[in-house]
């Protein structure tokens, strides 16, 4: 009995033995893959990896540290840490490399390699060291080539302040705001008129600044906007340092990249003066316009195919054409016959640049009456082009029928006169023949002809 129990054992035993030999296989097994799992992963990363010892010798570097840098496993091994530093970086980094050799760990290291080949190469990364019985013995670092983001970080932040120095420096005044309202950013010039840094604006909205009514019509105005979709131009009311000026605001919408509205961005300047003189100007217009149009002479202003563009209230009184009818008229339609062929060559002379101070004419009246009228004309022009000429004549049909009288008078008054002077000279004549048979028969003239003489030269 006792026999067969120690066999047994013994086979169990055995069997023990042979179980415990195929898992330490199997364990060194996985050991040498894990082992060959590991470095193949460290050999074939896509990050720079390195490990420095104490006196700053590179122990090893990955294939992407070689291929990236340019360096061979030969030039490697004659390499130190502050040989592939930027000048400017060494310092830096051995202060860091001081830390990590007395066991501190370190994230987001930023610095530039420099290649074989004298390349900048941005990096960032991590280190850290391995220490044996808290003694240090090599560190480990692993580093991402981040040149093409910095690159493309410096292009926009370049571009952003290029934007931003062209935002700051124009008179304009702009802010950015969100969906919500939001102030989210502005220029300096809107925000030295609210009296806040433009650092400070984001998180603001217009009760902030603006009296409760003021801010719900901005308010209400940004999201007519957004909701249309569409930039909108305003002329509004606007008070910095509690005076009110008038602005001209544009309001765009502003989309994200999948044409989402996300907010909306407005610029507006003061336009205050512009809108003095604008006013200015209007009345000036308007009184000049009033002037024209009830002055008492016959103003008008014919175009290139010789129609009316203008006539004031005098020239329809005085010719009896209304609007519709002068619509269809042209000038020639308004001179008597014989004045036309003259009429025609002024306006061929006036569309070549000409200008008459003193023009003699006759128009005719709706009814056919004759106005004579007198005036002058010339021609308006813009960029070298004949537009329409402009003239202004005085009704001197009256005038005209008073020196026609004066003028019969004139002939009456002629004729009836050579008639006296005539009749005067031959009794002047009759008394010489009296005086002279005086003389002869010894008797004093009778007649004193010095004094007729000195009425008749």
């Amino acid at each position: 009995m006792k026999k067969k129990i120690s066999k047994e054992i013994m086979k169990r035993a055995k069997t023990k033995r042979k179980k415990n030999n195929k898992h330490k296989k199997e364990k060194d097994r996985i050991g040498v893959l894990n082992e060959e799992g590991f470095k193949d992963i460290l050999e074939n990363a896509n990050d720079l990896i390195q490990s420095v010892d104490s006196s700053g010798r590179f122990i090893y570097v990955n294939k992407k540290w070689l291929r990236t840098l340019g360096y061979s496993k030969e030039d490697v091994k004659k390499l130190k840490l502050k040989d592939i530093l930027r000048k400017d970086s060494v310092h830096e980094c051995m202060k860091l490399f001081e830390l990590v050799h007395k066991g501190k760990s370190l994230c987001n290291i930023k610095t530039v390699f420099v290649t074989k080949d004298g390349r900048e190469i941005h990096v960032e990364g991590t280190a850290n060291a391995k220490f044996d019985k808290g003694k240090f013995v090599f560190t480990r670092g692993i580093f991402r080539d981040i040149t093409e983001r910095k690159m493309a970080e410096d292009a926009l932040r370049e571009s952003e302040n290029k934007y931003r120095t062209l935002l700051e420096n124009l008179p304009q005044k702009i802010f950015f705001k969100n969906k919500n309202l939001v102030y989210v950013s502005c220029n300096e010039n809107f925000a030295r008129d609210r009296h806040i840094s433009a650092n400070k604006i984001a998180g603001k909205t217009d009760y902030d600044f603006f009296p409760k009514k003021l801010a719900e019509k901005y308010r209400k105005e940004d999201r007519r906007v957004m909701r249309s979709g569409k930039t909108e131009g305003i002329i509004e009311e606007y008070i910095p340092d509690g005076h009110k000026i008038i602005v001209h605001t544009v309001k765009t919408p502003v989309k994200d990249e999948d044409g989402n509205i996300i907010g909306i961005l407005s610029i507006f300047w003061d336009i205050t003066e512009h809108k003095k003189a604008e006013e200015a100007l209007k009345a000036s217009e308007e009184k000049f316009r009033d002037l024209i149009e009830n002055s008492n002479d016959l103003i008008q202003s014919v175009g290139p195919d010789k129609k009316f563009v203008y006539v004031n209230k005098k020239w329809k009184k005085v010719l009896g054409y209304s609007d519709k009818e002068i619509e269809k008229l042209e000038f020639t339609n308004i001179l008597r016959k014989d004045q036309i062929p003259h009429c025609m060559s002024i306006f061929k002379k006036l569309c070549a640049g000409q200008s008459f101070t003193k023009i003699d004419t006759v128009f005719l009246t709706k009814k056919g009456k004759e106005i004579f009228v007198s005036g002058y004309l010339d021609a308006y022009f813009k960029d070298k082009k004949f537009i329409s000429t402009r003239g202004i004549f005085r009704d001197v049909t009256e005038q005209k029928k008073a020196e026609d009288e004066l003028k019969k008078k004139h002939d009456e008054l002629e004729r009836f006169n050579q008639f006296a002077v005539g009749r005067e000279l031959k009794i002047i004549e009759l008394k010489k023949e009296v005086n002279e048979l005086c003389k002869k028969l010894g008797e004093k003239p009778r007649y004193n002809l010095k004094r007729i003489r000195s009425d008749f030269p």
